[in-house]
């Protein structure tokens, strides 16, 4: 190798060093059916962002919500009272960094949220209303809860095997995401069972999604 080349070389390795991209933190997190995350969550929420800013303290973003409806609650972060009209405000903080799960939502906008603290992230069920199916909106006002006792198990193929009280689903399926139902079948094996069978509601919506072309 003759010295121009081991010039070029020397040079090319410099730069490859010095653009090589610093590590981040990754975020990350399971798939999730919309259904399951309603029934994990501490609280269901249908709000309008009034404000976003930053909290220098902690470099958060913080998110102003009127809340229109309390959808479900635990009691625990949100009361389960009718919220009055001068106390509707609650802030939500989130991450200002896409790498810690941060999400950027959009004052002026309607959003349905379910989560498990006042600390909010892609992890999350976090939707602008508008965007939501007929199914999500009626899931969320309660149709969900119905079938909270199952499990919703992802599936990577198009033979899973079926699994006592489980409905399987893949989040590139769009019919059971944007449509789909988790409810029971058949009865329970016993107090606080699960139930020995779920399945797919077969909604007007679900079974359209089914047959389309």
């Amino acid at each position: 190798m003759n010295i121009t080349k081991i010039f070029v070389f020397c040079i090319i390795a410099f730069f490859g060093l010095v653009l090589l991209p610093a590590p981040t933190d990754a975020c990350s997190c399971a798939a999730e059916h919309p259904q399951t995350k309603y029934c994990n969550s501490e609280y269901v929420i249908y709000a309008y962002l009034t404000r976003r800013y930053l909290r220098f303290a902690n470099n958060q973003i913080g998110y102003q919500f009127r809340v229109e409806k309390i959808l479900k609650t635990s009691g625990k972060l949100i009361p389960n009272v009718q919220l009055s009209p001068k106390k509707r405000t609650i802030v939500l903080t989130t991450s200002p960094s896409d790498a810690s799960c941060g999400v950027h939502l959009r004052p002026g906008r309607s959003y349905v949220i379910a989560a498990r603290s006042t600390h909010i992230g892609i992890c999350d069920y976090i939707k602008e209303y508008k965007k939501m199916t007929i199914v999500e909106r009626r899931g969320v006002m309660g149709i969900y809860a119905k079938g909270c006792s199952c499990d919703i198990k992802t599936c990577f193929t198009n033979d899973c095997p079926a699994e006592e009280g489980t409905c399987s689903w893949s989040f590139l399926s769009p019919c059971e995401t944007d449509y789909g139902v988790c409810i029971p079948t058949r009865g329970y094996n016993g107090p606080g069972e699960k139930p020995s069978k779920c399945h797919w509601k077969k909604s007007s919506p679900y079974l359209s999604c089914i047959l389309a072309p």
